[in-house]
């Protein structure tokens, strides 16, 4: 039983990093905007406050559905969670964090073009989504 658990949340894994995958072209094909959220889920307390309090709230989920691709990038450091994640998924990870996120600053908001180009980056002080919504519509094109 315990085996197939873990093929299937590797199955998971595997299969959500392949949809991040074709969201980010996706965006790419439709000329919008890229939002690269880099957050240490199981470690950090900013990155946790900042999911509590802004990217699970609804006006989010709404601007981010209307305006453009919502990436989040996971860095766990528990055994358990990054098994759960895959070598895949982290290695890709770990690639855009390279180029995107290379002081590893966590959490850390970035909104690409469709092109990858950077148009911004957002640092979460804890205002409320409000705030945090109105400095990322700042950013778009």
């Amino acid at each position: 039983m315990k085996y197939l658990f873990v093929c299937l949340a590797l199955l998971f894994a595997s299969s959500s990093w392949a949809q991040e995958l074709k969201r980010f072209e996706q965006a790419k094909a439709k000329e919008q905007p890229i939002l690269l959220v880099f957050s240490g889920s199981d470690w950090c307390a900013p990155c946790k406050r900042l999911h509590k309090e802004v990217l699970s709230q609804k006006t989010f989920l709404q601007l981010a559905n209307k305006e453009f691709t919502y990436l989040y990038l996971d860095f766990p450091v528990r055994r358990k969670n990054k098994k759960l994640q895959g070598k895949e998924v982290r290695a890709e990870n770990e690639a855009l964090a390279e180029k995107y996120n290379p002081f590893a600053q966590f959490p850390t908001v970035v909104l690409l073009s469709a092109q990858g180009n950077v148009l911004g980056e957002i640092k979460y002080h804890h205002e409320g989504p409000d705030f945090f919504i109105e400095e990322l519509k700042k950013l778009l094109p």
